[in-house]
């Protein structure tokens, strides 16, 4: 994507079919951001490296998905999967781990095939609203994204030692390929002072 001098970031970018080329990354500081999958509930990334308070100010839209890339070690064993957890909670949350306070829930999940081995591949899936009216539930996108505080990506049950990378959030069903978020660019060149910022 490019950036011009003085003006917002760019949410979406279609081309004249209607096709998504371009979706803008919701998490904060993921560039580089490597976590090892683990058994049981481990947290891997929390809302003081992925949370964008940008998040708040989302309307109207049809949903949101999150992807990342799994580097499947040459050693991993075909049929094992790969299970991760987004959730989205209230502030004031005191158990992560609790559903009590979710507001956007995903699970994005990948079995590993023999043709994966040594190769890197992406798993996205879809977050959606918390809807359970067991505890706190939220009726559309505007209440539960203008009530979500933090945002955690866990693992459970998963292939053990399979790092995931590239982690991103974005609008609609397709995520396309990672990208930095707006919000982290803070240095950059341009060679006049109204010119192209790359």
């Amino acid at each position: 994507p490019i950036y011009m001098l003085g003006t917002t970031a760019i949410d979406q970018v279609t081309d004249e079919s209607g096709n998504i080329i371009y979706n803008r990354n919701l998490f904060l500081k993921t560039a580089g951001l490597t976590a090892l999958t683990a058994n049981n509930w481990v947290t891997i990334v929390d809302s003081s490296t992925i949370y964008n308070s940008y998040i708040k100010e989302l309307g109207n839209i049809s949903g949101l998905v999150i992807s990342c890339i799994a580097d499947i070690p040459a050693q991993a064993v075909a049929g094992q999967q790969i299970n991760l957890q987004v959730k989205g909670q209230t502030a004031g949350a005191g158990n992560q781990g609790s559903n009590s306070w979710d507001t956007i829930i995903g699970s994005p999940t990948y079995t590993i095939t023999a043709s994966d081995l040594a190769m890197p591949i992406e798993i996205s899936g879809a977050v959606s609203v918390d809807t359970d009216s067991g505890h706190a539930a939220y009726q559309d996108w505007n209440d539960a994204l203008s009530q979500t505080a933090a945002i955690y990506i866990r693992s459970y049950s998963s292939a053990v030692g399979v790092p995931v990378s590239e982690f991103k959030l974005s609008v609609g069903s397709n995520s396309g390929n990672w990208c930095v978020a707006p919000e982290d660019i803070i240095t950059v060149q341009s060679t006049t002072s109204e010119g192209v910022l790359a």
